[in-house]
């Protein structure tokens, strides 16, 4: 659980410690700025539950894990199972609720890619990603992921 003390809360301490281990503390510390700037949506300097579950919303891969059915199409079910398995015990209606209100603008009771799309459209944008000392273009990101996601790779089959 990546809130390590369990304050109700993740903090940027704890997105540091959790992305420490992964790629080290340079990168974390670009890391955390990121997601906080992602995920912050009300400028606490915290992330509560509602904000971390959008945060996943952001992620093409937790999209395609909350698709239980493999239906291109993430309903009520979906969505509430993912997020009782993300915040166990502090798992709580209003924050699928919220969520669904926000991205079911057609009222189609379930998301569709292009719903979810929209959304990240309207509330996330990679033009707000920093690294210290420059601005990167959106191609240079897309770049910079595939020479991370390579190097894992050329790690992994060593």
């Amino acid at each position: 659980d990546i809130d390590q003390d369990n304050k109700g809360y993740i903090s940027r301490d704890d997105i540091f410690v959790a992305a420490s281990k992964h790629f080290g503390e340079e990168v974390a510390m670009i890391c955390v700025d990121n997601i906080m700037r992602a995920a912050d949506v009300n400028k606490d300097d915290k992330i509560c539950k509602e904000e971390l579950m959008r945060v996943h919303f952001m992620n093409a891969w937790a999209r395609k894990d909350m698709d239980l059915n493999k239906d291109g199409f993430l309903d009520r079910n979906e969505v509430e199972t993912f997020t009782k398995n993300m915040l166990g015990e502090d798992f709580n209606t209003e924050i699928v609720d919220k969520i669904f209100t926000e991205l079911d603008t057609e009222k189609e009771g379930n998301l569709s890619p292009m719903a979810v799309e929209r959304w990240l459209g309207k509330n996330f944008s990679l033009e707000t990603v920093k690294v210290p000392g420059q601005s990167l273009e959106r191609g240079e990101i897309r770049a910079v992921q595939d020479r991370l996601r390579d190097s894992k790779k050329n790690v992994a089959a060593s």
